[in-house]
């Protein structure tokens, strides 16, 4: 979502008000100029009557917002809070509700719904992006390798380039039902449950232990 060699700090600085935030989420949304959600017309009036600017098309006169349908839409939260939230949230080390809460100075109610919303829009995503070309899925722990109840079952599948360099990767937790708890090793039919969920299915190439 972020670049991962972006501080925290850094990344404040770049967007520390409203206009700032509202400028970077316009340029997301319309990336190659606006254009009316409803009949495409390239023009528009500027309103600043509110907290955000909306955008009224000059030619059917609908108005746009750089937050409708997205989960900011209908918060009063500051959008420099929200970007605070995804950046530290969207980290590989994340954050937990309570941290969250005392960072970007938000009640924990507010810090939990956050959360609890950013998170869900990370998994839709991830679900609309999947594993292409040549894939390899392998099964993997992490934990103690001595003591075999402790082994925590993953499966890390990529995709991979000519040179058979990772491109795209996915990390997950398999179904409880396809780990055999004797051994806590993941079973053919969570490696296929893998494929079956987290790759197009076409023209892919399986390379699984297990």
């Amino acid at each position: 979502m972020f670049p991962v060699h972006l501080t925290f700090e850094a990344f404040c600085q770049q967007f520390n008000s409203e206009q700032a935030c509202a400028e970077a989420l316009f340029k997301a949304r319309w990336p190659d100029g606006f254009r009316c959600p409803s009949c495409r017309h390239p023009h528009f009036y500027l309103i600043q009557s509110r907290r955000l600017p909306l955008y009224e098309c000059c030619s059917c006169r609908h108005q746009a917002s750089v937050i409708a349908g997205t989960i900011m839409e209908g918060s009063p939260t500051p959008l420099p809070r929200w970007f605070q939230a995804m950046f530290l949230i969207s980290r590989p080390s994340g954050i937990s509700s309570s941290r969250l809460s005392d960072v970007i100075q938000v009640t924990y109610k507010t810090a939990w719904l956050i959360a609890r919303k950013i998170r869900h829009a990370m998994q839709q995503a991830d679900k609309g992006d999947p594993l292409t070309g040549i894939v390899r899925v392998d099964p993997i722990f992490y934990g103690y390798s001595y003591y075999s109840d402790a082994r925590q079952p993953l499966l890390i599948g990529g995709s991979l380039d000519e040179h058979d360099q990772p491109q795209h990767v996915k990390i997950k937790q398999p179904d409880p039902s396809h780990v055999n708890n004797e051994s806590r090793w993941i079973e053919k039919s969570g490696v296929q449950a893998f494929v079956n969920h987290h790759t197009d299915g076409a023209a892919v190439t399986v390379f699984a232990r297990g």
